[in-house]
């Protein structure tokens, strides 16, 4: 028999046992506390906001759009609308067919010269200016050369005069109460709207810029010694007839005009 004594030890198994069952139960119940802190909602009443004011100031502010559609985060704008725009406004886009750049569409007192002829001499005396006018409504679309932007808009370079001889009230009616629908000018398909300006130009104005147009780019050759200018009592005739697009459309058809 030994007589070795005993060994003795300061923690005893079942101690560290013990004492690691404590630790795992105490790591359990941080990891619960953590996830329940982090997912409990602020305390306190919650505040209801009266935004009365704010709506009535929207509604306000979207009765002033006109031709507008809210979508969402956005607005769509509708063509008609769109077209008018750029008539009255302009755009500044380098975009041009042939020819000098355009002269900036808000500069309304640069325009393309008219040749001197005699038909341009007796036009520099009307009352109107008819480049001017081009100028600042027309030029957006069809460009200081009248050559247009080839599949967007149609040029009237070489091409009033065919309108005019065709039918000289067609090409006023088109200025005044504009057109909607497939055209082919030039061997190029357009299919578009052009906006009717009867409400921003007077009888004399749209007088003046078919004047302008028949003679900046010697379309008045195409109709000889029959050529007239326009004059603002024969404009206020055909404003009278208050067409819609789809009429001037229709009439172009009728006229055999592609």
């Amino acid at each position: 028999m030994s007589d070795r004594p005993n060994p003795r030890y300061l923690v005893s198994s079942e101690q560290v046992r013990g004492a690691y069952f404590l630790g795992g139960i105490g790591a359990v119940a941080l990891i619960l506390g953590v996830l329940l802190l982090a997912s409990a909602r602020p305390q306190g009443n919650p505040v209801t906001v009266d935004d009365t004011q704010y709506q009535s100031q929207l509604q306000a502010a979207e009765a002033d759009l006109t031709g507008f559609e809210l979508i969402g985060d956005g607005a769509r704008i509708d063509i008609d609308h769109a077209m008018q725009l750029v008539v009255e406004r302009g755009v500044d886009l380098p975009l041009y067919a042939g020819g000098a750049a355009p002269v900036a569409a808000s500069d309304t007192t640069a325009a393309p010269a008219a040749p001197a002829d005699a038909d341009a001499e007796v036009l520099a005396q009307a009352d109107v200016d008819g480049a001017a006018l081009y100028t600042q409504h027309c030029m957006a679309c069809h460009q200081a050369t009248g050559a247009g932007i080839p599949g967007a808009f149609p040029p009237i370079a070489n091409h009033v005069g065919e309108l005019v001889a065709a039918d000289r009230a067609y090409p006023a009616k088109l200025v005044l109460f504009g057109m909607m629908g497939a055209i082919e000018v030039q061997g190029t398909t357009y299919n578009g709207v052009m906006p009717g300006l009867a409400a921003v130009l007077s009888d004399a104005d749209v007088a003046g810029i078919l004047n302008h147009v028949l003679t900046a780019w010697d379309d008045v050759e195409v109709l000889g010694d029959a050529f007239e200018p326009y004059a603002a009592e024969e404009v206020a005739e055909w404003r009278a007839t208050a067409l819609q697009m789809t009429d001037v459309y229709a009439l172009r058809q009728e006229l055999g005009i592609p």
